[in-house]
C-alpha cells in the first residue's frame, strides 16, 4: 500500500484545517485498484442551461453522452443571451432561469420535448438541434470563446415562450447551434487527443460523481447537498467506491451491453462555480453551499483557484458507440499521477 507523489499534492491543495479528514479517504493508496461499484444514474442535457434528461441507458461518443439512437448528445446546443454588445452562455452562472425549461425525448418518433410553467410542452424533431450551416456567431463562454449559428425558428421562439414568466428581454435570448465544421478537443488532458472531442461542455466529454463523496460531504457540510446539485452524466455508487476515490482514478472501466470492458479515463478533477449555490429545479439561490465547504474539504485546482467535486470522464474514439446503463458495472484499473493526465 503507498500513496503516491500526486496523491500527497492533492490532499495538500485541501484547506490545512480539514486536511487530515480527506487524507484518511485516500489513505488506501493503490489497494484501491480492483475496487468497484456500479452506474446509478445516467443523465444529459438535450441543450445546455437546462434542465437534465434522465436516461436508463445512453451511448458513450467521440463528442460525449448520446442516445442510443444518436439523435441526441449532450449539450448539443447552448442557451445564449446577447448582453453589452455581445453574445453571452445562459446558463445558472448567469440567470436563474434556464433551469425552468424542462426537457423529454420520445424515442420512437425521435422528438424533443420542451416546456415550462409558463408554456404547455411543444415537440420539436430531434433534428433541429443537428448542426446547420448559417451565419458564425462568437459567444462569450468565460474561460473561452464559442462559435455556432443561432437557430432563429420555432425552437427559439418556444424556448423565450417557456422564460415568459421570467424574463423581460426575451428577444435577447437565443438558442446556439453547431456549425458543420465544428471541432473541439476536450482540454481536460495535458494535450488534446485526435477523436476525443467535446462541445459546450466545459471542455469535457463527460462529468462523473461518485454518491459515496457526496454522502460524505454531508456528514459536516451545513446545508444537505443532493448529488444531482453538481449536474453529473454519471452517478456512480458502492462500497467499493469510497469517498473521494475518483481524485485518485485514472482508467475505471465500464462493462457495456456491446463492446466489453471499456476505459473511461478519469482526466481531471471537475472545478465547481456558483452554478451549485442554485437549486436545479427552480435555480434559486441557496447561499454559499456547497461551494464553501468544496473550498475546505476538498482539492482545490492550483492554476485556477476552483473548488473541486467528481470528475471529467472522457473514452478513446475506438469506442465509439459502447452502451452503457444504469446498473453497468465500473472497476479501477490504474491511478492518476498528475492533475490533467
Amino acid at each position: 500500500m503507498s500513496i503516491s507523489f500526486f496523491h500527497q499534492e492533492l490532499a495538500h491543495f485541501v484547506h490545512a484545517d480539514q486536511r487530515s479528514a480527506y487524507e484518511k479517504t485516500i489513505a488506501a493508496g493503490d489497494a484501491l485498484i480492483g475496487r468497484g461499484g456500479e452506474i446509478s444514474e445516467i443523465a444529459i442535457r438535450v441543450i445546455k442551461g437546462t434542465q437534465m434528461l434522465r436516461l436508463h441507458e445512453a451511448l458513450l461518443t467521440r463528442n460525449g453522452l448520446a442516445t442510443v439512437d444518436r439523435a441526441l448528445t449532450d449539450c448539443g446546443a447552448a442557451m445564449v443571451r446577447q448582453k453589452e454588445g455581445g453574445w453571452k452562455r445562459y446558463v445558472g452562472k448567469t440567470s436563474p432561469h434556464s433551469v425552468r425549461i424542462e426537457t423529454g425525448y420520445y424515442p420512437d418518433a425521435k422528438e424533443i420535448g420542451i416546456r415550462s410553467s409558463s408554456a404547455p410542452e411543444k415537440r420539436f424533431s430531434a433534428s433541429a438541434l443537428a448542426p446547420r450551416e448559417g451565419e458564425i456567431i462568437s459567444v462569450d463562454f468565460g474561460e473561452e470563446t464559442l462559435e455556432g449559428v443561432l437557430e432563429q425558428g420555432p425552437l427559439t421562439e418556444h424556448i423565450r415562450a417557456c422564460l415568459a414568466s421570467f424574463e423581460k428581454d426575451l428577444e435577447n435570448i437565443g438558442l446556439l447551434l453547431r456549425a458543420p465544421n465544428f471541432h473541439r478537443y476536450s482540454d481536460t488532458r495535458t494535450g488534446g487527443i485526435d477523436g476525443i472531442r467535446t462541445l459546450y461542455t466545459d471542455g469535457a466529454q463527460m462529468h462523473v460523481v461518485n454518491q459515496n463523496t457526496v454522502h460524505w460531504q454531508n456528514e459536516t457540510c451545513p446545508e444537505h447537498i443532493d448529488t444531482r446539485r453538481y449536474r453529473p452524466n454519471i452517478v456512480m455508487q458502492g462500497e467499493g467506491l469510497t469517498p473521494n476515490i475518483e481524485d485518485m482514478a485514472f482508467q475505471m472501466d465500464v462493462t457495456t451491453r456491446n463492446l466489453g470492458d471499456v476505459p473511461l479515463f478519469y482526466t481531471s478533477l471537475t472545478p465547481r462555480c456558483a452554478t451549485t449555490s442554485r437549486d436545479p429545479l427552480t435555480g434559486q439561490n441557496t447561499g454559499k453551499q456547497p461551494n464553501q465547504w468544496l473550498s475546505e474539504h476538498r482539492p482545490v485546482r492550483p492554476w485556477s483557484n476552483k473548488p473541486t467535486m467528481g470528475a471529467n470522464v472522457d473514452t478513446p474514439p475506438e469506442y465509439d458507440g459502447a452502451r452503457i446503463q444504469v446498473g453497468s458495472r465500473l472497476t479501477i484499473r490504474s491511478l492518476k499521477n498528475n492533475w490533467k493526465q
